[in-house]
């Protein structure tokens, strides 16, 4: 009697598993070369796209304590005029710096005003440590810039095909996690998840500042704060003029009882000043323990407050087109 054919059955779906991560693999490479012939391009989704309005008049600048004050869809409808979004998580002076350069004024936008709202510590960072933030860099590029990237990365990257392509492989292991999921693979084959790094209370959260060495790590002191001569803010201040704009800087306030912010950034607003950027502080409205979330987050009562308080500002003082 002849012996029965073995089951081909488990050797085929081997084989058409195996083609299938082959074929993932290879459009994903084949999308990243693609994003790479972008401006911007990172093979990361543009964290600008939509934020720039036509004819836009005022442009807001920070990091996640201005969204947590700011809210610039209240300052359009408070004034009536185009209102651009830069307002970026974890994003430090290099980012806005690049924002302004390659995504606003190279791009041919004119705002009046430019309006930065970030601590202090966090206007005098140069270099970028943490690769998130490198990434973030080289996605607002729209093309070569040899000083930023010196200053900002050590000269240590460039953007370049292969910088680029390490710069965008967790929007990759993103999508290959979906994707493994969608064939029953276990999530945790991929890496975990980098969300699942940051600490689990809010206000440590909070404190996870930009730079640190790795997603998710609270960093115990500020990353490496420059004198204001040696920081980036004379480059934001020289293409915020060459823009025709007008910065200004608003001193955020600190929740109460959390002591008094170092004395080394006591000299930061009066250089600002004195350098053409008008300094605008918030202690009139007496903001109260409760208004905060952490040190300098607010609440969204407090950002209601906030955002009108600037948009009273900013019409009365003359500074916007038709006010």
């Amino acid at each position: 009697m002849a012996a029965s054919p073995k089951n081909p059955a488990p050797a085929a779906r081997s084989l058409a598993a195996a083609g299938l991560a082959f074929l993932l693999v290879l459009a994903l490479g084949l999308g990243r070369l693609a994003y790479l012939g972008q401006p911007g391009g990172t093979g990361l989704e543009d964290p600008l796209a939509g934020r720039i309005p036509d004819g836009v008049a005022l442009l807001v600048l920070g990091n996640s304590v201005a969204r947590s004050a700011v809210n610039p869809q209240a300052l359009q409808d408070a004034l009536g005029l185009p209102v651009g979004d830069l307002i970026l998580q974890g994003s430090q002076p290099a980012h806005w710096l690049a924002a302004l350069r390659h995504r606003v004024l190279g791009a041919g936008h004119r705002p009046a005003v430019v309006l930065l709202y970030a601590p202090p510590q966090s206007l005098l960072g140069v270099r970028l440590v943490a690769e998130v933030d490198q990434g973030l860099l080289l996605t607002l590029m729209s093309g070569p810039d040899p000083d930023l990237v010196e200053r900002a990365l050590g000269g240590t990257l460039s953007p370049g095909p292969l910088p680029l392509l390490l710069r965008g492989r967790e929007r990759a292991r993103r999508r290959l996690l979906a994707a493994a999921e969608g064939l029953g693979a276990p999530p945790e084959s991929l890496g975990p998840d980098p969300l699942a790094l940051l600490p689990a209370d809010p206000d440590a959260r909070f404190q996870v500042l930009p730079g640190a060495p790795s997603a998710g790590q609270v960093a115990g002191r500020d990353p490496a704060p420059q004198a204001p001569d040696r920081s980036l803010l004379p480059d934001l201040l020289t293409e915020v003029e060459k823009g025709g704009a007008q910065l200004w800087v608003i001193r955020p306030p600190r929740r109460p009882g959390e002591g008094a912010t170092p004395a080394r950034y006591d000299a930061l607003w009066p250089w600002l000043a004195a350098r053409g950027a008008r300094v605008e502080g918030l202690e009139a409205l007496q903001l109260s323990a409760e208004d905060f979330d952490s040190a300098w987050h607010l609440r969204p009562e407090a950002q209601a407050r906030v955002s009108a308080a600037l948009a009273a500002r900013l019409r009365a003082s003359g500074a916007l087109p038709g006010r």
